[in-house]
């Protein structure tokens, strides 16, 4: 039976492309095959994935981004020290990519030895029934996951400790069709995670990072230093009090648009169509607003930094004391 796609859970418009990816083909998907869809998502939508992505603590943030009758496919965010306890799928076959980060997962099979293995970006595994693991973020930056379960919503088993998984597995539940299958939050009134309600400015938010390839700290250093222009639209206030970034464009936001245009008789010299201009806030809020209008006066290549500033900082990245005068 062929689940109807009204059901994927697709969060944002962005997302559509996850419609063929998880059209259902099988009763059930093997381990190869979900590491392979998590893969594709996660090279593929890496873009729009991390323009919703969140990191929260002390719970861990996440999404639930599709469900048919084969499937469910998440994404999920690990601040440093956030983890797993050890737990199973419940005889589900399972499957995950790192899209931002490195994972940490310790895993055994019934009677077997405990192992050990470090996940970077682009990396994963899928795992058929009977494996047991704990995923954890042992590094000093924030990481990002997708992950998909074959049959969906079959409940985890937790344990104290990866030596006490059972020797033999329980059989899964019946399969149950979509109708009996909770429903995917409405994805115009909630946002991932937690069943937030969304408020009209997440959407506005949403929807303009729909068109940006946004950046991490780390990919916004190397761009900086090939050339691409980091513009801080923070107040005077906010970078005198917590720093700024050495070689950034210091432009507030009320007359961001006037400097930077290609075409304005106001703008700096410097920039030009061609131009890759990185914004940078606070978190990476206000900046994703910027960066759309920046790409509505010209500037085609204009996106911004993940979490901001402050995730800047965070990532140990270069900063420097306060205070510089913006670009009048």
């Amino acid at each position: 039976m062929t689940a109807p796609l009204a059901h994927a859970a697709v969060h944002l418009p962005a997302l559509a492309p996850l419609i063929p990816l998880v059209v259902p083909h099988n009763p059930l998907w093997t381990p190869g095959e979900l590491r392979g869809l998590t893969a594709a998502v996660a090279s593929s939508l890496r873009g729009p994935l991390l323009g919703i992505l969140r990191f929260t603590g002390p719970q861990r943030w996440w999404a639930r981004l599709a469900l048919t009758e084969e499937i469910e496919l998440w994404l999920l965010s690990w601040l440093p020290g956030q983890g797993t306890a050890p737990h199973d799928h419940g005889g589900a076959a399972g499957a995950f990519t790192v899209l931002l980060g490195e994972l940490a997962e310790t895993y055994r099979y019934p009677a077997g030895p405990i192992r050990h293995h470090l996940h970077t970006p682009g990396a994963g595994t899928g795992f058929g029934s009977g494996r047991a693991h704990q995923v954890q973020n042992l590094g000093p930056a924030r990481a990002a996951s997708i992950h998909a379960y074959s049959p969906p919503l079959v409940p985890t088993r937790e344990y104290a400790s990866l030596r006490d998984i059972p020797a033999d597995i329980p059989p899964l539940p019946a399969r149950r069709t979509l109708a009996e299958l909770p429903r995917p939050p409405h994805p115009r009134r909630t946002t991932p995670g937690a069943g937030r309600t969304m408020s009209r400015i997440d959407k506005v938010v949403a929807e303009a990072r729909a068109g940006l390839a946004r950046v991490t700290p780390e990919d916004a250093a190397r761009r900086q230093a090939d050339g691409a222009f980091l513009v801080d639209i923070r107040p005077h206030a906010f970078r005198a009090a917590e720093g700024e970034i050495p070689d950034a464009v210091i432009i507030e936001r009320n007359v961001l648009e006037w400097r930077l245009d290609p075409e304005s008789p106001h703008r700096i010299p410097e920039v030009s169509e061609e131009s890759v201009v990185i914004v940078v806030c606070n978190e990476g809020e206000a900046s994703s607003l910027a960066a759309r209008d920046l790409q509505g006066v010209g500037l085609p290549h204009a996106t911004d930094l993940i979490g901001g500033y402050r995730a800047w900082r965070a990532a140990g990245l270069p900063t420097r004391q306060g205070g510089t005068p913006a670009i009048p």
